[in-house]
Formats: structure tokens, C-alpha cells, sequence
């Protein structure tokens, strides 16, 4: 039955749906808003994977020290050639002990007793912006087998070995009586390597052979490897603990080797093998050799960057020159 003015009043008033205009001006104002607030999220997960990364440099430096206060030396970058580096000496000093028992030091790291210790996964060993989440799609920590190296645990930090990546100490040649350039960097071979006769894990170097302070010296940062080149067998992104490719574990600061200016810098050999680099965007994180960890811009002046990546300048450049 329907009313005076002609409509059934069983018959609910008013539309029951949006039309096709609102529906796409609503998916327009959404569209809108996750554009906004993309950035704003991407930013808070870079800020936890750099406070990350920071809290695994800041482990990886207090481990060198607690190993420096029991041996009195700082840890050789790498025990003798083609044998396990500084990372697998300072593992007892990150809680990883049972890892550290793996370790046959006497025997080269690409010795089938070495096969377990070599592929050790150590989380603190990778910065979560590069390839350190698990199950976020990245890289496995391990490099592909070649004819020139065996299989191996990659990772993101590398030890300062100086202004150059030889990371030598001084020392008079036997024979001619001449000195071995000295890079003055931290993580460094003994000068006894130069000459094949070292039996030490140790360096010749203390925290008291650091006149330029403590606070104003690199230890150990962020390693460059351009995006191509992640887990690259003979590559400076082979294991970690290979020590017959100085690259894999030390890095270089300075004049000679400045900063990657950018994540997928690939410049000409030797340079971008040698240098300092990192996912964060326009910064580097260092751990320093009183402890801290520092962010170092990628525009840094290059003669502060070497300053703080030697040991025995005299310089007087530290932090606040940046």
C-alpha cells in the first residue's frame, strides 16, 4: 500500500551503498596518506637497524678490549697467512666460546678440520641495513665455492688497518736492513709476518702505542661492497675469516682511500676493495678505540679521515673537527 505521496513505506529511505566517485576519492585520500606516512616508517626502521648496527660495533670493540686486557696486546688481524683472522680470535669475548673451540689455529683456514669453524654465523658480524635481518629476502652469510677459496661466513665490519690496506708495522728488513712502510693502523699484522716466522695471535700493538688518543683512533667500521658483489668468492667480500685476502677483515681511511660516497660505489681496483662504507644514509659507524661508536659523514674532510684512522700522526684532529 503505498502513502499520499506515492512510496511504500516498508522501504528503507536513503542509498545503500557509496557510488563509484566516493569509493575513488576515498582510495585517492588512502593513496595519499601511505604516501605520507611511507617515509616517516621506512625512516623508523632505518633508525632501528642503524642503533642496531651501532650496538654491534659497540660489542665488537668491547670484545677487543676484554681481549686486549687479558692477552696485553691487541688481536693480529690475521694469525699467520691464509689462517683464521680477528674475528675468530675475539669470538671467546662476544659469548661465543663453543664457536671459538671450533678453531684449529695451527691448521689454515681453508684446512678441511677448519670447514665447521669457517662457516659460523655470528649475528653481531652483519648490519641489519646490508644483509643482517633474517628472513627479510637478503643474501645467505656465506660465500660461493671457486678454485681460490673455500666456503666461508661473510660480514659487514672490517678492522681500521690505517692510511693504506696493507696494514703493516714498521719494522728493519733482515736482509737489507730497510723498514716495511708503516700504515699505522690498529687491526694489523705483526711486524714478525713480514718475515714468516710468527707464532703469536697477538700484535705487537697495545692501547699504549696509541699517542693519538684513544678517543680520536678508528678500530674497526663499516666495510664498502658494492651491491653486485655481496658473497663473492675471491672478492673483498669473501669470508671474514680468511686471512689471505686482507680486505675481507681491514680497511683503510685517508687521503689515499677515502670514503664510499655511495652503497654501490665500484670504482677502479685497489680502491673500493679498500675501503669504508656503509647502507646508512650519508653516514659511516666506527667504533673507536676507547669504546664508543661514532657516525662519520661520508663528506668528511679526507685529512681528519686519515687523522682518525692513525694511530701514531700526532695529529690533534678528532670528532670535533668533523
Amino acid at each position: 500500500m503505498l502513502n499520499q505521496g506515492g512510496t511504500d513505506p516498508k522501504r528503507p529511505s536513503g542509498r545503500l551503498a557509496f557510488t563509484l566517485v566516493e569509493l575513488l576519492v576515498v582510495i585517492a585520500i588512502i593513496g595519499v596518506l601511505v604516501a605520507l606516512l611511507l617515509p616517516a616508517i621506512q625512516a623508523a626502521r632505518e633508525a632501528a637497524r642503524r642503533m642496531q648496527c651501532t650496538n654491534n660495533l659497540k660489542q665488537i670493540g668491547l670484545a677487543i678490549q676484554n681481549y686486549h686486557d687479558t692477552n696485553k696486546a691487541l688481536p693480529a688481524a690475521r694469525w699467520q697467512d691464509k689462517h683464521a683472522t680477528w674475528f675468530a680470535l675475539i669470538m671467546p669475548f662476544l659469548e661465543a666460546s663453543n664457536e671459538y673451540q671450533l678453531w684449529d689455529f695451527d691448521e689454515w683456514y681453508s684446512s678441511p678440520v677448519n670447514r665447521k669453524a669457517r662457516r659460523v654465523y655470528i649475528p653481531g658480524y652483519f648490519c641489519p641495513s646490508r644483509r643482517g635481518g633474517s628472513g627479510d629476502g637478503l643474501l645467505a652469510p656465506e660465500v660461493a665455492v671457486s678454485v681460490y677459496t673455500t666456503q666461508g661466513s661473510t660480514g659487514d665490519y672490517a678492522g681500521n688497518a690505517g692510511r693504506n690496506v696493507r696494514g703493516a708495522l714498521a719494522a728493519p728488513d733482515p736482509k737489507t736492513g730497510s723498514r716495511i712502510p708503516d700504515d699505522f693502523g690498529v687491526i694489523v699484522t705483526p711486524s714478525c709476518f713480514e718475515f714468516g716466522n710468527c707464532s703469536s695471535k697477538n700484535s705487537d700493538l697495545s692501547f699504549r702505542r696509541i699517542p693519538d688518543g684513544l678517543s680520536n683512533t678508528f678500530l674497526a667500521g663499516e666495510k664498502h661492497v658494492p651491491f653486485e658483489l655481496y658473497a663473492i668468492a675471491d672478492s673483498p667480500d669473501d669470508s671474514i675469516y680468511e686471512g689471505d685476502f686482507i680486505q675481507n677483515h681491514t680497511r683503510a681511511a685517508g687521503t689515499l682511500v677515502p670514503p664510499a660516497q655511495s652503497a654501490d660505489y665500484a670504482g677502479n681496483a685497489p680502491y673500493w676493495g679498500s675501503m669504508f662504507g656503509s647502507l646508512h644514509p650519508g653516514v659511516i659507524l666506527f667504533a673507536f678505540c676507547d669504546g664508543s661508536v661514532q657516525s662519520i659523514p661520508v663528506s668528511v674532510d679526507e685529512i681528519v679521515y686519515e687523522a682518525l684512522a692513525t694511530r701514531d700522526q700526532q695529529e690533534v684532529l678528532g670528532i670535533s673537527n668533523l
